[in-house]
């Protein structure tokens, strides 16, 4: 270290890693337990209800993001907003 001030970067730089350590190990906990509760409550659904539901996920999956798209676009439109979601001068 040449500097005070380098060994200071150093130092804050170490703690914003462990920093993202911390939370990304709290993140995995907590979707483990969420993927805990969905098994759960699963296996308490009726069969012909899974059954239904497992062809319908995955499609889901691939709608849901696209659409919650769609909705952010045209909400800002009908507010009058431009798509880049500035408001106008």
């Amino acid at each position: 270290m040449r500097r005070p001030v380098d060994l200071l970067r150093c130092l804050a730089d170490l703690i914003q890693v462990a920093l993202a350590i911390g939370i990304g190990l709290a993140a995995s906990a907590a979707a483990g337990g969420t993927q805990h509760d969905i098994v759960g409550a699963s296996r308490r659904l009726p069969e012909p209800l899974l059954d239904l539901a497992r062809p319908v996920a995955p499609i889901a999956l691939l709608i849901l993001p696209v659409a919650l798209a769609a909705r952010h676009l045209l909400g800002g439109i009908a507010a009058g907003r431009p798509l880049g979601g500035r408001d106008r001068d």
